[in-house]
């Protein structure tokens, strides 16, 4: 069993200022790695699959919105 991913407000905040300035499709995918998991209550592999990316690259884009 997956454990339960858990976001600082201040991680969603980011991410959703990311995402509203995003330019590229990255910065969008990357924002939306945090936002899928943190609201919507998905798994990384849900996020991964509906985003296009791998299981890794969403917890990398975590460690990219949240340093």
């Amino acid at each position: 069993m997956a454990r339960t991913a858990y976001f600082k407000d201040e991680e969603i905040a980011r991410a959703h200022q990311i995402r509203e300035r995003a330019t590229t499709a990255m910065e969008l995918r990357k924002a939306l790695s945090i936002l899928l998991i943190a609201e919507a209550g998905l798994d990384a592999g849900k996020t991964s699959d509906i985003l296009g990316i791998s299981e890794r690259t969403v917890f990398r884009n975590r460690g990219d919105i949240c340093n």
